[in-house]
C-alpha cells in the first residue's frame, strides 16, 4: 500500500504541496504512489472522500464525471479537516477500495475531530 499526504498553503490561490509519501515494501506497485497522490489531491480539491465519486460513477451512472479535471473514481482519499478548516487530503493506494479507504480514515482520525 502506498499512502500521500497534502497540505494547503494559503498563498494567492489555492495551492497543495504534497507533504509526505510513503509505500510499504511489501507488494505495492510504483504506480500506487501516483495514485495515493491522485487520491489526495481530487479529495482536496473537490472537499469531498473520492468514494463519492466512485459511487456516482458505480450507483448513479454519472459517467460524465470521468471526464472532470483531478476526479478519480475510486475510494481512498479523504479530507483532513482541522478546526472546521478544510488543512489538506490523505490517499492511499495498493489494496482493495476498501482497505485503501480503511487506511486513509485511520490517519485522518487523527486529524478530523
Amino acid at each position: 500500500m502506498a499512502c500521500a499526504v497534502i497540505v494547503h498553503q494559503q498563498v494567492e490561490s489555492e495551492i497543495w504541496r504534497l507533504k509526505s509519501r510513503w509505500r510499504a515494501r511489501h507488494g505495492a506497485q510504483l504506480a500506487s504512489i501516483a495514485v495515493a497522490e491522485h487520491k489526495a489531491r481530487a479529495s482536496a480539491s473537490f472537499r469531498r472522500p473520492t468514494k463519492v465519486f466512485e459511487d456516482g460513477v458505480q450507483k448513479s451512472d454519472n459517467k460524465y464525471l470521468l471526464s472532470l479535471d483531478g476526479i478519480i473514481a475510486s475510494r481512498g482519499g479523504i479530507p483532513l479537516i482541522e478546526g472546521g478548516k478544510l488543512i489538506g487530503a490523505i490517499g492511499c493506494s495498493g489494496a482493495t477500495g476498501s482497505q485503501d479507504e480503511a487506511a486513509c480514515m485511520a490517519g485522518a482520525a487523527t486529524i478530523n475531530k
